[in-house]
């Protein structure tokens, strides 16, 4: 074994053991900030597993609670698509301006949203200059009559009740006609807007949505 081998092996020993994730990000003085935005007629209850996680890995998190959640319906009534936009705005101009009161510490700054939260974390990405984008079942379509008709249809021709059942639960939680109709205005405002989205976009779709699928 050459002197020039034994060198080598030997500045390999000494390497530091390997970083964490965490670490990584504070050596490279950057901090991940998110802010997470539960869904239509849900809150922050159904996010909190991913704000747990996303905290476990050193991320600064923040869930928003949107105005008329309550899980009471007649709050939920109360409440506009505008005042929700409204409420998650605050929320993310409270987070970046913390970033900017601390200079020495940059964070990149990502926006979670969870089904009607990913409609309202893209009118943010618009607006705002964030880091990156996830949306997690974003609805797209708000229900179909036509096809809900057909499924009850073929539940009696087959005698398989699974999507009657299915609608007799929405129909014991269904929100307020009004809260629905904020929730389409929503919608179609936002559908627009994906196209000016220039963040980097984390895309998860489940096959089946609460509020986007017959």
């Amino acid at each position: 074994m050459t002197d020039q081998t034994e060198s080598r092996l030997g500045s390999r020993r000494e390497r530091k053991p390997r970083y964490g994730r965490q670490e990584r990000q504070r050596e490279h003085g950057r901090q991940h900030t998110c802010l997470v935005i539960h869904g239509f007629a849900g809150g922050v209850h159904d996010v909190s597993p991913i704000a747990e996680f996303l905290s476990s890995r050193g991320c600064t998190v923040k869930c928003s609670s949107l105005p008329g959640h309550t899980g009471v319906n007649a709050d939920l009534a109360e409440a506009g698509y505008r005042d929700w936009l409204e409420s998650v705005e605050r929320d993310l101009e409270s987070l970046m301006a913390d970033d900017r009161e601390d200079l020495a510490r940059p964070r990149l700054v990502t926006i979670v949203g969870f089904s009607m939260g990913s409609l309202l974390a893209a009118n943010l990405a618009v607006r705002h200059p964030v880091d990156a984008l996830v949306l997690l079942n974003t609805p797209i379509y708000c229900g179909n009559a036509k096809r809900a008709a057909l499924n009850v249809i073929r539940d009696v021709k087959t005698r398989n009740l699974s999507n009657i059942r299915r609608y007799s639960r929405r129909l014991v939680h269904h929100p307020p006609a009004r809260a629905l109709f904020n929730f389409r205005a929503l919608l179609q405002k936002t559908k627009p807007l994906f196209s000016k989205v220039t963040c980097p976009v984390f895309i998860g779709q489940s096959h089946e949505g609460r509020h986007s699928a017959a």
